[in-house]
């Protein structure tokens, strides 16, 4: 299976995760009973910075949140908490990256584009696709390795890849699965993943055979799945740029809410946990501003979308936040001297 580029991982305190994990992780606290306002408290989370699916929060506060969890979960005697979390995890937790897993063509494509496309939903680890004697290990390498809550974590990566693999194509077997830690209940890991599963490795994987990678995903859309990872590229374009470290982020922000209409810079300023007038005075300091950060984002991504004939201009004008297709047609032209067509024609 060929490499797939991707964003190196960054650093634990410069590392954040999708928004949309840390809900789905409070989801299951509630669901097993246990104190999620609590756990966010000693976690140092504020749960309205979070309310945005398409926010950021820094790595070790979500590190920090699933400490609190798991502490409160041992004492409440919950079985393997990790498992609990990947086997209710949806798809959709992931955001954008389960997006373009379901609209992959197979399972070996949808495997590519996790590896390409992983720290959109969190740096956290890093994933990685390794050929084996008769099948692929999808490996996870967390940040923290030895932390005791990574335990946790990993099982959570897991076993949500699992179920993911699962809804794709019910067909979806996994062969073995790897892990580092010795989990005080390996039965339950078995149960689970149904498969034997070898603890004390070198690596954490999830095995599967040559044969999966071929299984069609029948929900699948080209056309989506083109928009997507358009979508996706521009993001980790601002993820990996050098400089301006909050113009990124506003940017990446920026990106993932256009789809939902005209970004406000309000809600903007609250998912990166400050007030609109402090957002704006940090953007000038690194000689920035939100309405310039929303022009350019606008319109690479309007250049990217007009780039796949997929795409018809209707469309490309809903997915930047126009409510109709005309006025993305002005909006374009007063930007570039082109109308969307006579760009398209010149690509």
């Amino acid at each position: 299976m060929p490499a797939a580029p991707t964003c190196p991982t960054p650093p634990a305190d410069e590392a954040t995760v999708a928004a949309s994990l840390a809900q789905a992780l409070l989801a299951v606290a509630r669901e097993l009973g246990l104190d999620p306002d609590n756990a966010c408290r000693d976690a140092g989370l504020d749960p309205g910075l979070i309310a945005d699916a398409d926010a950021r929060v820094p790595f070790l506060t979500q590190e920090s949140l699933w400490t609190a969890l798991v502490a409160q979960a041992e004492r409440a005697s919950t079985r393997d908490f990790g498992l609990e979390v990947g086997s209710r995890t949806a798809p959709g937790s992931f955001n954008l990256l389960g997006f373009i897993a379901v609209n992959s063509r197979t399972l070996g494509e949808a495997f590519v584009h996790i590896e390409r496309y992983q720290n959109i939903a969190g740096g956290g680890g890093r994933v990685s696709v390794h050929t084996v004697p008769g099948g692929v290990e999808m490996r996870y390498t967390p940040l923290h390795p030895h932390a005791d809550v990574t335990r946790h974590r990993v099982a959570a990566v897991l076993a949500a890849w699992a179920g993911m693999g699962r809804w794709l194509n019910g067909t979806f077997r996994i062969e073995a699965v790897h892990l580092t830690a010795q989990p005080p209940r390996p039965e339950d890991y078995r149960a689970l993943f149904g498969c034997p599963v070898h603890t004390g490795s070198d690596r954490n994987a999830l095995q599967v055979n040559d044969d999966v990678l071929s299984l069609p995903i029948p929900q699948a859309s080209s056309a989506t799945l083109a928009a997507l990872r358009a979508h996706a590229d521009r993001l980790l374009a601002t993820l990996s740029a050098p400089a301006r470290p909050l113009s990124r982020q506003v940017a990446r922000l920026l990106g993932e809410q256009l789809m939902d209409g005209e970004p406000d810079r309000e809600a903007v300023a609250r998912a990166l946990g400050m007030s609109a007038r402090t957002l704006q005075r940090r953007l000038q300091d690194e000689g920035s501003g939100f309405q310039s950060l929303l022009q350019e984002t606008r319109l690479a991504l309007a250049r990217d979308y007009l780039a796949q004939d997929t795409l018809g201009v209707a469309e490309i004008g809903f997915l930047l936040g126009f409510s109709e297709p005309s006025a993305f047609f002005r909006w374009f032209r007063n930007a570039t001297g082109q109308t969307p067509g006579q760009y398209r024609a010149s690509r």
